[in-house]
């Protein structure tokens, strides 16, 4: 596990739904991780505290 104490707690998808880190991402903090929202399906890589969008998911609503 990381030793910072600055560590992001999670990520926020493109659809609204917070996805907290828990501590399988803190144990495989160097390791790239696959993550699918539960609420639109969007896929994203997950390593060293950052996600990033791989695909984007269904029904989600610009909130411009």
């Amino acid at each position: 596990m990381p030793k910072d104490k600055n560590l992001p707690k999670g990520f926020k998808c493109e659809c609204g739904e917070d996805h907290p880190f828990d501590g399988y991402v803190y144990a495989h903090y160097r390791m790239v991780l696959a993550h699918t929202c539960d609420s639109c399906g969007a896929k994203h890589n997950i390593c060293m505290g950052r996600a990033t969008l791989k695909k984007k998911g269904r029904n989600v609503k610009s909130k411009a």
